[in-house]
């Protein structure tokens, strides 16, 4: 059974393994050039969240009923996660991409939500309490205008295909 001298030493080696991926991935994207956006982001953030769960676990224990690492089954949980958030992040990211350039009232829309999420952790930061419930209220309704116009905007250009044949 591993001591805890030896689950902090391999935790440490694992780090530092993470650690010089990530380094290596950084200067060989240096030396040859950037990844597309949709590359280079997700991967650097991968590494990142690895190392930030890696070094600051949820509850590190040091004790028996651990698992490898020293970490619990949660912090390996959330590992995953993020991995499968980065790989769907990197998957979804073009399509999503060309819907927006496409769409470009999508863009305005999304702006907007980024918008009123940032004021309404500026006014939690500052006590002033908002109810989330109006957040999504407003978010659900423009989602829905917005669904509309696509839908309209489909029917409009079918309507003059259909015209023009």
């Amino acid at each position: 059974m591993p001591t805890q001298n030896d689950k902090k030493t391999i935790t440490a080696y694992v780090i530092t393994a993470v650690a010089l991926a990530m380094c290596a991935f950084h200067l060989y994207t240096a030396q040859f050039g950037l990844f597309s956006a949709m590359v280079q982001r997700p991967v650097h953030l991968l590494f990142a969240c690895t190392l930030v769960l890696l070094i600051f676990p949820i509850k590190r224990l040091w004790s028996e009923n651990t698992y490898p690492l020293g970490l619990r089954i949660f912090d390996w949980v959330l590992i995953a996660a993020v991995a499968v958030a980065i790989v769907v992040m990197m998957i979804a990211a073009q399509p999503i991409a060309d819907f927006v350039e496409a769409h470009p009232s999508t863009k305005m829309l999304a702006l907007a939500f980024l918008v009123m999420v940032g004021m309404a952790l500026m006014a939690d930061g500052l006590h002033f309490h908002v109810e989330r419930g109006f957040i999504y209220a407003a978010m659900v309704f423009a989602g829905a205008v917005e669904a509309l116009n696509l839908l309209r905007s489909r029917r409009r250009k079918a309507a003059k295909i259909r015209a023009g044949e």
